[in-house]
């Protein structure tokens, strides 16, 4: 798909749109849910699903970790968008849970 057919108002973009990178906070913003089965979802059951390793926390092993604020309120702004593509329904819009950082392969990315 061209980045021409994405970049335009969202109603009228090709069907899609990034999720990934607000995925916490769009469903912590608009429904109540389980805190600890959100986490299961998207770490244990996605790798399980995928065939993806899991590795636990424990000394001296590598951990991928993703650090988040559940309740720190934030706007959505085009120059926070990792994609190559703005096309999202959250653009300007507040939303609840934010992360902050994340470490894989042993290094660590922190946003702000």
């Amino acid at each position: 798909m061209d980045k021409e057919e994405k970049d335009v108002e969202f109603d009228n973009a090709s069907f899609g749109t990034i999720g990934l990178q607000t995925s916490f906070a769009a469903l912590n913003s608009i429904t109540e849910f389980n805190l600890n089965a959100f986490i299961s979802a998207f770490s244990i059951n996605s790798r399980t699903i995928l065939g993806i390793e899991f590795n636990p926390i424990e000394l001296n092993q590598k951990a991928d970790l993703t650090m988040f604020s559940p309740t720190k309120k934030w706007v959505l702004t085009k120059d926070q968008i990792i994609s190559s593509t703005i096309n999202t329904p959250f653009l300007n819009k507040e939303l609840t849970g934010y992360v902050v950082g994340i470490t894989n392969n042993s290094k660590l990315a922190l946003k702000y």
